[in-house]
């Protein structure tokens, strides 16, 4: 048997324990619950209708928002498939399957053999931020973030690969759109010209620049009078407003901003390589290291995977700085996971960067094996606080059944086991939440109705 059979069957391993754990620990975000019941007046029009998906209009997230409507009209129609499971989707089913495909690509791109790429893609598939832009069903936004960031790297390492003009065009096209996606793309654009941006000339730089300008473009100017036509929101006419903008950055300018973000890029990272609680100096230290070795041996690629990794996490600690703490952003869960991809891929790109002497495929494949291991248990434990704070009391949906002591008991056991930072404040937020349950009857009722019954 082949090293590379081998990593094919640690990839059919994890593949199918993240099927089983989607299987177990699925749910549904109670803030969707108004689009499944918007749509059965409005149908695809509802993607128009704007105040339903958010309150905010300085968010655009088109694509998001029609694949949420297009999920919505199909549930009915996938029941015989999927019976009443809460995240199960044709279109996640098939964003997981391309994510795990574009990455392995991208992973071949790099230098990577076959079973080196395998293996890696493995790594990607058992992290908590991969898992949970699919076992909890809260909004497409973040999945489709991570899969735009993997058909991005997959196209970056070929374009380093072939210089093809034809892929430089996919490559703008997909970030352009990526913007439509979820606002977390919108660090992808410097994450892409870290890497093929010395690569480039005059014309393919200004191109690659323009991207961003175009975006501003549409959403401000084109977007606003579709949505006024189309919409009974309103024209979506604050995208981006000059206020928001103003109130992100002026969080640069607070002191303790830095101390939370080292904190996000620390645990983040180390979140996808089996732990949710090391120091987070040592994370932040191999990076800055690699990053530094990177300089000194002129390997662009390995510099802006560095600080890549730096970037992304730094932005999205701005983007959402009260995520990290409240909802396990800092172990990637949902708004931090495109940093589980670029933290792989900085992974990947540090061991191409050995000399062959150094790299070991069977070391690899043991250290890799473990590691997905511990992510699992990671994300099955995370998963499962969160699942509680979020559907409590109710306990399962068919037959349906309400729990309130026993998940009570449960969330405290997950919490007490083994070292987790913030603990206390989930048992804040719990407390809140049993105050004022979100998983109640009418929560159970609304979701069946999801489903076509009642």
């Amino acid at each position: 048997m082949t090293g590379k059979h081998l990593a094919a069957g640690l990839l059919v391993l994890v593949a199918s324990t993240g099927a089983y754990l989607w299987l177990l620990g699925g749910w549904f975000h109670i803030e969707l619950l108004p689009v499944s019941e918007h749509v059965r007046m409005r149908g695809l029009l509802t993607v128009f209708d704007w105040s339903v998906f958010d309150v905010s209009p300085a968010r655009l997230r088109p694509l998001s928002d029609l694949l949420e409507v297009t999920d919505a009209l199909m549930r009915p129609w996938t029941v015989p498939l999927f019976g009443l499971h809460p995240s199960f989707s044709l279109s996640a089913i098939l964003i997981a399957v391309l994510c795990g495909w574009f990455f392995n690509g991208a992973m071949r791109a790099i230098g990577l053999s076959g079973a080196e790429a395998l293996v890696a893609t493995s790594l990607l598939v058992s992290t908590i931020g991969y898992l949970s832009c699919f076992v909890p069903y809260i909004r497409p936004a973040k999945r489709l973030a991570v899969l735009a960031l993997c058909v991005l790297l997959f196209l970056v390492f070929r374009y380093l690969q072939t210089k093809s003009d034809w892929l430089l065009a996919w490559l703008v096209g997909v970030l352009f759109l990526s913007f439509f996606a979820d606002e977390a793309a919108f660090v992808y654009w410097p994450v892409v010209l870290l890497f093929i941006g010395p690569r480039l000339g005059r014309a393919r730089r200004a191109a690659c620049l323009a991207v961003p300008v175009v975006f501003l473009l549409v959403a401000q100017q084109l977007m606003p009078p579709i949505y006024g036509l189309l919409g009974t929101s309103g024209p979506r006419d604050r995208v981006i407003g000059s206020g928001v903008v103003a109130d992100v950055l002026a969080r640069l300018l607070r002191p303790e901003f830095y101390g939370m973000a080292l904190e996000d890029l620390g645990r983040s990272t180390a979140a996808s390589f089996g732990t949710i609680a090391a120091p987070i100096v040592i994370p932040i230290a191999l990076i800055l290291v690699t990053g530094a070795y990177g300089i000194a041996e002129r390997n662009n690629t390995l510099i802006a995977a560095s600080l890549s990794v730096i970037g992304a996490s730094l932005f999205l600690s701005m983007l959402d700085p009260g995520k990290s703490q409240e909802y396990m952003g800092q172990w990637t869960y949902y708004y931090h996971s495109p940093v589980a991809v670029l933290s792989i891929t900085w992974a990947a790109v540090c061991y191409h960067s050995l000399p062959l002497a150094l790299r070991s495929r069977a070391a690899l494949g043991i250290a890799t094996t473990a590691i997905c291991a511990l992510n699992f248990a990671n994300f099955s434990r995370t998963n499962e606080i969160i699942k509680i704070i979020h559907t409590y009391p109710m306990a399962r949906l068919e037959p349906r059944e309400f729990d309130s002591e026993g998940l009570a008991a449960r969330l405290e056991t997950l919490l007490q086991g083994g070292a987790l930072p913030h603990a206390d404040a989930f048992r804040r937020q719990f407390a809140y939440y049993r105050a004022h349950p979100m998983g109640d009857a009418a929560y159970a009722d609304s979701l069946e109705r999801t489903f076509g019954r009642n």
